[in-house]
């Protein structure tokens, strides 16, 4: 959006080390500031005296760095402590949030409602405050991920599918069962039968997929399954490898996690499993098909959502992705 209504601007992206992969696909970005501090960039309830001795010595690297830069304008998208710091540090001609912005959306959709309190739930998605942030400075057009996968990357993920992969099993189908959050995954022996049902369609193949400190619960999945519809467990190092092997994949079955939201933006039919999270708050939000079962209501576990309805769900967004 930002690069569109100014072609000639320098975007300078600040973004946690284990996003960085990902970041390097956008064309739109012209440099990135990789921040590593582990867990504490992601903490919201988190003050710059919980780092560690290390962490605070980095820290201050990272704002020496950015007093040093010259910003006409900042965007804080995040509203956590270093995200707080950097706009401060940065001396930007003007500096917008993106929680004054989702505040500002939230009351103006109340006016002329009979409860004009605040609401607790946030009913309005993430990327329409990106939309509405940009808008503040010109830009006019609706958000859009704009990740584009080099093809060396491609031919990789290509070759390594073949490996994995029986013979004459050409439609694939990834499934992501893990978040690092207990509450949003849904029970493994459920899963199991979910690839179990799955694999009996003709044609059809699943593929774990997930990171390499997943490596060993993929494989316990990928074990609990019948030896005769056993799955591909499909491991990638970093977010630039699992987006090539995405690309692949005809449908995307997932738990509320960052792997789901990657595959969204790559515009892969995506089914997605909602517990304690609202959907309509963080759900995915790419151009391509889209099913999400849960959501309705506090289910953490996701103890109310069946097989039968994933299935069905995943079977539905095939066909309306091969209709599209």
């Amino acid at each position: 959006m930002l690069k569109a209504r100014f072609p000639e601007a320098h975007i300078s992206l600040a973004v946690a080390d284990f996003c960085a992969p990902i970041a390097r696909l956008c064309p739109d970005i012209d440099t990135l500031q990789v921040l590593k501090l582990g867990n504490w960039l992601r903490k919201q309830n988190t003050t710059l005296a919980d780092l560690s001795i290390a962490g605070t010595m980095r820290l201050h690297r990272y704002l020496s760095r950015f007093k040093r830069l010259r910003f006409d304008i900042v965007m804080d998208l995040h509203a956590t402590p270093l995200s707080r710091e950097i706009v401060n540090c940065s001396h930007a001609e003007h500096s917008l949030s993106l929680t004054t912005t989702l505040k500002q959306l939230r009351r103006s959709r109340m006016i002329g409602t009979e409860d004009a309190r605040p609401k607790k739930s946030r009913t309005i998605h993430y990327c329409e405050g990106l939309t509405a942030l940009c808008k503040i400075v010109g830009a006019q057009e609706r958000f859009v991920f704009n990740i584009v996968v080099p093809e060396s990357l491609l031919r990789r993920a290509r070759r390594r599918l073949r490996r994995l992969c029986p013979s004459g099993k050409d439609i694939l189908i990834g499934i992501c069962p893990f978040s690092r959050h207990a509450t949003k995954n849904w029970p493994l022996e459920k899963f199991a039968e979910l690839v179990c049902r799955l694999h009996q369609l003709p044609r059809v193949h699943c593929v774990i997929c997930g990171s390499h400190r997943d490596v060993e619960r993929l494989r316990q999945l990928s074990v609990s399954v019948d030896s005769l519809c056993r799955p591909s467990v499909a491991p990638t190092a970093d977010l630039k490898d699992l987006a090539a092997l995405q690309t692949m994949l005809e449908a995307f079955v997932s738990v509320d996690t960052g792997p789901m939201h990657l595959a969204s933006a790559l515009d892969i039919p995506v089914v997605v499993l909602f517990g304690p999270t609202d959907p309509r708050w963080k759900g995915p939000y790419g151009r391509g098909p889209k099913v999400v079962i849960g959501g309705e209501a506090r289910d953490p576990f996701l103890k109310n959502i069946t097989v039968e309805r994933v299935f069905q769900a995943t079977l539905d967004i095939m066909d309306i992705a091969n209709r599209g």
